[in-house]
């Protein structure tokens, strides 16, 4: 199938993972697309361009973390030439908690690049799109989040390209706000979700692969409440003190 990897890289240590992903995808003789944060070094950037020299690179604004790039180049290249795009980004290491389950240090980047992180697996990726055409987009099981619709939580996937149609004329580059680390309500993250739910505007499924595991689908309403308990338990502590003794 005729596949264009989409990269963008702000943290250099973590960009060889990408590029050995991207490697994967040689059986299907990608286009790749590599964009760069204007804070790398020129000695960085250059090391990029001799790991992957096919690729078409750009430095780029830090602006709308790794979706405003992915836009960007969506934008710009001649979507009906693919069948599939594939989106990396250098994801940093970080605890975070996904489907109220937690993921520390690299765990949740390793668990995003699990679709594509051997020939093996990007054989299979690509197998089930080529199986079934109600599949719009593949991720990581255990990252698919249901939240008024569904979407990957971290936005590593490979999807059909039809999906990114008229993107255009939705979001542009320019739209999204300069990158600040800690920022968690920007247009990026909103995108990160509606990214998600084009696949559904199509009439097509996001599918796990690799799949969650039957004892995780099953544990999730447990993990929901145990994350409840300990995240709102203690604000209800918080009120009921201030009610009786801050009067």
């Amino acid at each position: 199938m005729r596949t264009a990897v989409i990269i963008h890289v702000f943290h250099y240590k973590h960009w060889k993972e990408l590029a050995y992903c991207a490697k994967n995808f040689s059986f299907f003789n990608p286009d790749i697309f590599i964009t760069v944060s204007s804070n790398l070094s020129d000695e960085n950037i250059e090391e990029i361009r001799s790991n992957l020299p096919s690729a078409e690179l750009q430095i780029v604004q830090n602006r709308g973390f790794d979706v405003g790039p992915f836009v960007k180049v969506i934008n710009e290249i001649e979507l009906f030439k693919y069948d599939l795009i594939v989106k990396l980004h250098t994801k940093r290491n970080r605890f975070g908690i996904v489907n109220y389950m937690p993921f520390f240090g690299n765990q949740w980047r390793k668990k995003l690049l699990s679709f594509c992180s051997s020939q093996k697996r990007t054989l299979q990726t690509v197998e089930i799109f080529q199986k079934n055409p109600q599949v719009g987009m593949i991720g990581a099981g255990e990252l698919i989040i249901k939240e008024d619709g569904y979407f990957i939580g971290g936005t590593m996937f490979v999807a059909r390209a039809s999906l990114f149609t008229n993107l255009s004329e939705r979001v542009g580059f320019d739209d999204f706000e300069i990158t600040k680390r800690n920022q968690t309500n920007s247009l990026a993250h909103s995108w990160e979700r509606r990214l998600g739910y084009l696949v559904a505007e199509k009439g097509m499924a996001i599918h796990g692969f690799p799949p969650a595991s039957p004892l995780l689908v099953y544990t999730y309403p447990l993990r929901k409440f145990l994350y409840e308990i300990i995240v709102f338990f203690p604000r209800l502590l918080r009120k009921f003190y201030e009610a009786k003794h801050c009067r």
